[in-house]
């Protein structure tokens, strides 16, 4: 199963099957097509002669998880078709929409988004989903809350999230033990490419969540952060029962 590859990769993997006798599929951008981003969900349609264009609904607003979902899709289909397994569509449509990935694009409370992305290509697709959820929709601006390690690219993944327009403030901390970067060096980083949006330093992920007002917030830069941010809310809720 081929996916989202450059064309002389996929030359190889095909001629590799070819090698040993088995079926090559390719999963790409025309396998499937996005009919709506919205709070919480995605529908998409998948282009497959068994599915015959049925809709599916993710329970996340992650882009790149119509991909990974199509994948799934069309395994089960080429394994329906040689008849060695046998599935119910709508039992399929049920198992898609139950399924969750925590820490990628998950929103963990109502208003609140954590997102593992640590790299460039991770931050890009984070990005392109943001603006994706925004496009069709009426949301206010978001809080953005960022942190980083220090051996990581973080000027190219600030440079990145810079370029969405619809954080109205952002958040910046600390995160992953011995490897963390300042913070004061995270601001001055977003400052270099940003002048319109206010940055804001807190000393600890606990303290970014205390000032959290509760309307709509991303945090992304790290899977440490996500932990983080699970951890400070469980916090919060345990000071207020």
């Amino acid at each position: 199963m081929c996916s989202g590859i450059v064309k002389e990769a996929a030359d190889v993997i095909r001629k590799r099957a070819a090698d040993f006798g088995c079926d090559c599929h390719v999963v790409d951008d025309n396998t499937f097509e996005l009919i709506q981003n919205t709070y919480g969900y995605i529908d998409f349609l998948i282009h497959n002669e068994y599915y015959k264009n049925d809709c599916f609904r993710l329970s996340t607003n992650a882009l790149y998880q119509m991909e990974n979902a199509s994948i799934a899709l069309t395994v089960c289909a080429n394994l329906c078709d040689r008849g060695m397994i046998k599935l119910d569509n709508k039992a399929v449509s049920m198992a898609m929409y139950d399924t969750h990935w925590a820490g990628r694009m998950e929103l963990l409370r109502d208003n609140l988004y954590v997102d593992g992305a640590h790299n460039p290509q991770g931050i890009q697709s984070f990005v392109d989903s943001v603006n994706s959820l925004y496009e069709n929709s009426r949301l206010d601006k978001a809080t953005l809350l960022f942190s980083v390690v220090s051996d990581k690219n973080y000027d190219r993944m600030i440079k990145i999230l810079c370029s969405c327009k619809h954080f109205r403030q952002i958040y910046v901390t600390i995160t992953g033990g011995i490897r963390k970067l300042p913070a004061d060096i995270i601001k001055e980083t977003f400052e270099a490419h940003i002048k319109d949006t206010p940055v804001y330093v807190f000393k600890s992920v606990e303290e970014a969540m205390k000032k959290w007002d509760n309307r709509l917030m991303f945090a992304t830069g790290s899977l440490y952060l996500v932990g983080d941010v699970d951890r400070a809310l469980e916090g919060k809720e345990n000071n207020h029962d």
